[in-house]
């Protein structure tokens, strides 16, 4: 499998439910992982282009403009905290769909449950 594509999804939250897309981002196989240390912007890891991506994504968007552009991870700067770097960097897993329950779960007792390692890039 290829390595995942960085995104960056930035909108006007007016007409967006956050809590929806909150909860799409955390639950879709489509998502590897994300995180959103700056209001209304998101940074995404999936295996999915831009075009799919988007589409999907503009379920949770309602009449509210978007964009969505991949990140190149090698060319990156700016001001944020060490996690946030280092989860550009960090081995991907491909998506399990466990989203939330994952989270939920520490490593030892999901991997006793699926008798697997547990995702570690999901935030």
């Amino acid at each position: 499998m290829n390595d995942p594509k960085f995104y960056i999804l930035t909108f006007d939250a007016r007409g967006v439910s956050l809590p929806a897309l909150t909860r799409y981002l955390q639950d879709s196989n489509a998502i590897v992982g994300y995180w959103n240390y700056i209001p209304l912007v998101y940074c995404v890891k999936s295996y999915h282009d831009c075009h799919d991506l988007a589409v999907k994504i503009s379920a949770f968007m309602g009449d509210s403009n978007f964009v969505l552009m991949e990140i190149n991870k090698n060319n990156i700067d700016g001001r944020l905290p060490q996690r946030a770097w280092e989860w550009f960097y960090q081995e991907s897993s491909p998506p399990t769909g466990l989203g939330s329950l994952a989270a939920a779960l520490s490593s030892t007792q999901l991997g006793s449950i699926l008798g697997a390692r547990a995702p570690q890039n999901r935030t």
